[in-house]
């Protein structure tokens, strides 16, 4: 059974797809058939780079005889060399099509398909996108609120909201429902109902105990005087109980008192007859609240089935479905018990089954998957494997549906599989991975859970000490505090974190960072103070595209085009160059106006949503800047895409535009996301913030509480929220609030887990100054663990591993190789922010003691080398142009404004020396006697070398062509500083893999290039 049935639990940066890329390319070269291979993953990018790491690594070991010899030991084969690596790639590449590498959904997708009219589905069903899928649901809303008598309505809305009246019955519906339709789809309808509260008094009986209350004696004070506080609780408790006010009758008062068990009230005892006076009333009190939250309860319920119904019509007479829908169908149908016949219907066996990521599967996932790999563990052999790989402490999609317990089903004894831990770190300092060791392995002592230990005992289990593997490489773990708050405090903690990305950019321009936070809404403040200083940044994920002013006038027309009195838009499109064009003259006009609506709605029908915002973005492209041009073109791509919807009102559009991500592409390494968004990446240095939040709060604002007997089961109990009181009324509610507030707790220890493991250098940690008053926030945990003695003062250092000479240990993931070696014959197409292959780490021998301290921390003159950079990047001739201090400081991104005027004076000085300027001249090239000259200035690259992908920019390059083809080539580096005297083997190496990707971007011969330093300072160039 060895590595036939393979479970592998791998912590962060231990190796994960790699370790799953050698089983995947054991199976292959061993000659297992492709198309009996199933790789599933969660995300297309996991998938793709499953798949690129595969034909990366064979097709290294097809070129070189190590790399081949390397990849026979991890595969564990006797032969195997360059010649086998090559037919294996040629195979692959020959196969490709058959070798399903893919994403849960999509293979579901493809069973789906498989099932389609035992499912019910039409023909030519797909999935539709999520703005389609919000107007459908809006849809089913309306339909049934048209088919639901006026009465019913009304009661079910004063149920659902304690007799609040909302101004919005649609609005409050799609609240209630949008985010319930899953928990109703998998629950029956008994799991609704399971609350019987007792019988509460009859209005005789309970006048009769209201009675009682206003006759019974009451203690007396000290002095033998009446109690006030005593009378004036007990009016109220009367006044509560004839209004039926019960909630305020066991909140507050004597019957509080009661019913916590306390029996003292006011530090007086409470007398047996008051208690006895209060029980029955008490006994009252609770079976009207706990009948009104059944009511509640089964008023959600009635909703959810009315929608759900006709949610379900509408999907089916438009074949349009959601990745939800698809694997509900299956595992609701429970059509795919039996592997063999998912096999015939899929025309093709799986004998191989690779499952990656698995602590993120759901129940659905795995009820349709299970039968599969029942097959395959019933006759593991070399035939037959599984190979399965997750972290459950990094199980942070719960609220998705992923269920890390999972994960537990293959070592539960029923199948026989072969376990195994991956706990050293292949991407981390020791600085780093001690943080972590610091903050997880005692965390049952922290005093953050002093009474939840139990709640994250299961988290705790999976956790063992971490090591690395790169005990050379340098880092720096700090913890620190923000000043005190004068106004407003997320706006000056985005100001904090942007100067922190700053001094890393100081640092090491070049090294990429990550800024994590936990809530969405501190992305837009921190990209904001990032672009005030003059960092450009990118957000994983992309940004919407009316983040753009010229965007934002394109959807006040379609907002005017969907509705003629949107005076707001018209106002907006009015006072644009568009609007002029489109004849809008007087918004406030309302038959014009109305008039311009109706020829726009036309516009759009006539020539189709793309082609009418394409003709719209051509009007304001003459007035717009590079990155508004950029977003109009992406917002013409997303009309295109649009149009493939039926039915599309231009609000629709609208609605789509404003929640859709579309990335930015930038150069910058600066990246800042949520900490879910970071899961899988890894970044030179990470700054952690926004982590204030309480643990374990956001159950309060769940709008129901479920129970399951079995992780894996279905919920046997529903219920709305129950407050604290309700909780103390009943056991069994406090039971699910409690299974809530764990799964809760352990999946936020999975979040912080994650977000500690993503940096190899360097973890800038920021916390507030204030303790938060409820004190179990992240910060509060990682002080309990990391400063537990240090005074949490304002703007402060709490706790510091390693230093800022991190950067010593730091090599460019880009084009400085210190030997020459062929690179592959890929050729890759050069992009804005390259993907990395296998990460390039330092060559950590030291030769002498000299080059250990030859890191100096000099900020000054890598401000100044940055800025000389950026500005002679703006050139593209000097031919005719008069250079200035002014017009040179315009390019630059960041530094004060008397900063950047000195350094443009500095370079505009320099471009006065002939040596320097003559660089910029066409003049310079006469001699090439091309037909044209073509200018590229931070052009990107990349390159394989050594089993490496490096990628990077050009600083300058000049290409003379020819009848269209290149003759000639020259690639200029910038240098600042002073020239050194043994630059030459490490400048002439870097220059050398220069041309090498250059010969292949352009397709020229390295013959037609010269290549060289030009050290600005002394205007001097070295050519190599």
């Amino acid at each position: 059974m060895k590595d036939h049935a393979l479970v592998i639990r791998a912590s962060a940066g231990t190796g994960k797809t790699f370790s799953l890329t050698n089983h995947l390319i054991s199976l292959l070269a061993r000659g297992a058939a492709s198309d009996e291979i199933l790789a599933t993953t969660f995300t297309k990018k996991a998938a793709g780079e499953i798949r690129e790491r595969l034909f990366m690594r064979i097709s290294a070991a097809s070129l070189e005889s190590t790399k081949a010899d390397e990849l026979k030991h991890f595969i564990k084969l006797d032969h195997f060399d360059r010649d086998a690596a090559a037919s294996l790639l040629g195979k692959l590449v020959n196969e490709q099509h058959r070798l399903t590498i893919c994403t849960l959904d999509s293979f579901f997708i493809r069973v789906a398909r498989a099932y389609s009219l035992e499912l019910g589905l039409p023909l030519g069903w797909r999935i539709i996108e999520e703005v389609s899928a919000q107007e459908m649901l809006r849809r089913a809303i309306g339909e049934s609120l048209s088919n639901t008598s006026l009465d019913l309505l009304s009661g079910l809305m004063l149920l659902l909201h304690d007799n609040e009246v909302r101004h919005s019955v649609q609005g409050a519906i799609e609240r209630d429902v949008g985010g319930l339709l899953s928990v109703y789809r998998e629950t029956e309808a008994s799991a609704w109902r399971w609350l019987h509260p007792g019988r509460g008094l009859s209005r005789n009986e309970l006048d009769a105990s209201i009675a009682v209350l206003t006759e019974i004696e009451l203690p007396l004070t000290k002095k033998g005087a009446p109690n006030k506080r005593w009378i004036s609780a007990n009016d109220k408790a009367i006044a509560a109980a004839l209004e039926g006010n019960w909630d305020e009758f066991l909140e507050k008062g004597i019957a509080a008192k009661v019913l916590d068990g306390e029996g003292v009230f006011y530090n007086t005892p409470i007398p047996g007859p008051v208690t006895a006076a209060y029980a029955p009333l008490i006994a009252h009190a609770s079976s009207e609240l706990l009948r009104r939250l059944q009511e509640q309860t089964s008023a959600t319920y009635k909703l959810l089935s009315m929608v759900s119904e006709r949610l379900e019509a509408l999907k089916l007479s438009s074949a349009g479905l959601r990745f939800e829908d698809v694997k509900y169908l299956l595992s609701e149908r429970s059509l795919t018990e039996r592997a063999s016949e998912i096999y015939f219907r899929l025309d093709s066996k799986i004998r191989h089954l690779l499952l990656d990521e698995f602590q993120d599967t759901s129940r659905s996932e795995w009820s349709v998957i299970r039968p599969i790999v029942e097959e395959i563990l019933s006759k593991a052999s070399a035939e037959n494997t599984l190979f399965c790989v997750g972290d459950v402490k990094q199980a942070i999609y719960g609220w998705r549906g992923g269920v890390s317990e999972i994960f537990g089903e293959f070592e539960s004894g029923q199948w026989e599989v072969e376990s195994r831990r991956l706990d050293k770190s292949y991407r981390s300092a020791p600085e780093v991975i001690e943080a972590v060791n610091l903050v997880f392995s005692d965390i049952a002592d922290n005093p953050v859970f002093a009474d939840r230990q139990e709640q994250i005992a299961g988290w705790l289990t999976d956790f063992k000490k971490h090591e690395t593997d790169l005990s050379q490489l340098a880092g720096r773990v700090i913890l620190k505090t923000l000043p005190e708050v004068q106004d407003d405090a997320e706006h000056e903690a985005a100001q904090y974190v942007a100067k922190e990305v700053l001094s890393l950019q100081e640092l090491q321009p070049d090294a990429s960072i990550a800024v994590l936070v936990r809530r969405n809404r501190m992305i837009p403040r921190i990209m904001m103070e990032l672009k005030r200083i003059g960092i450009d940044a990118s957000e994983e994920g992309g940004n919407p595209v009316h983040d753009s002013p010229q965007v934002a006038i394109i959807l006040s027309a379609l907002e005017l085009a969907d509705y003629p009195d949107n005076t707001v838009a018209a106002f907006h499109l009015a006072k644009s160059v568009l609007g002029a064009a489109l004849g809008l003259s007087d918004y406030a006009d309302d038959a014009h106006r109305h008039r311009v609506s109706f020829e726009l709605r036309k516009q759009l029908s006539a020539k189709g949503c793309g082609t009418a915002v394409f003709e719209w973005c051509k009007v304001l492209a003459a007035v717009s800047g590079e990155r508004d041009r950029l977003r109009m073109e992406q917002l013409v791509d997303l009309a295109f895409r649009f149009e493939r919807e039926p039915g599309s009102r231009p609000g629709f559009f609208a609605d789509y535009i404003r929640n859709t991500r579309v990335a930015l592409p930038t150069g910058s390494p600066v990246r800042v996301m949520t900490i879910h968004q970071s899961k899988g990446l890894e970044f030179d240095s990470v700054v952690l913030t926004d982590i204030d939040t309480v643990l374990g709060k956001s159950v309060t604002r769940a709008d129901v509480l479920l129970h399951r007997e079995d992780p894996l089961g279905e919920p046997d109990r529903v219920t709305r929220y129950p407050n604290k009181l309700l909780r103390s009324l009943e056991p069994a509610l406090d039971e699910m609030y409690q299974q809530a507030v764990a799964e809760e707790l352990r999946e936020s220890l999975s979040v912080l887990y994650v977000a500690m493991t993503r940096a190899v250098h360097s973890q800038t940690i920021i916390v507030p100054a204030a303790k938060n008053r409820n004190g179990n926030t992240f910060a509060d945990l990682l002080i309990s663990a990391l400063a537990p003695d240090v005074e949490r003062a304002a703007d402060s250092i709490l706790f510091e591993l390693g230093s800022a000479d991190w950067v010593r240990t730091w090599r460019s993931k880009e084009a400085g190789s210190s030997k020459q070696i062929e690179a592959y014959p890929l050729a890759f197409a050069a992009e804005t922010q390259p993907r990395r292959a296998e990460r390039r780490r330092a060559s950590y021998q030291v030769d002498e003691v000299a080059e250990l301290f030859s890191y100096v921390e000099n900020r000054a003159a890598r401000r100044r080398g940055t800025a000389l950079h950026e500005m002679l990047e703006s050139i593209e001739w000097l031919d005719g142009v008069e250079v200035s201090a002014d017009n040179l400081s315009g390019f630059l991104r960041r530094g004060e404004v008397g900063e950047r005027a000195a350094l443009a004076g500095e370079l505009s000085d320099l471009l006065a020396v002939p040596q320097l300027r003559d660089m910029f001249l066409k003049e310079r090239y006469r001699n090439w006697e091309v037909d044209s000259l073509e200018v590229y200035r931070e052009l990107p690259f990349s390159i394989m070398v050594d089993g490496e992908l490096l990628s990077g920019k050009i600083d300058r390059v000049v290409v003379g062509r020819k009848n269209s083809e290149v003759e000639h080539l020259e690639i200029i580096d910038f240098k600042t500083g002073p020239r050194g005297e043994s630059e030459s083997d490490r400048y002439g190496a870097q220059l050398r893999n220069y041309k090498l990707a250059l010969s292949r971007q352009f397709r020229c011969s390295e013959e037609l290039m010269r290549a060289g330093l030009l050290y600005v300072d002394c205007a001097e160039f070295i050519q190599y």
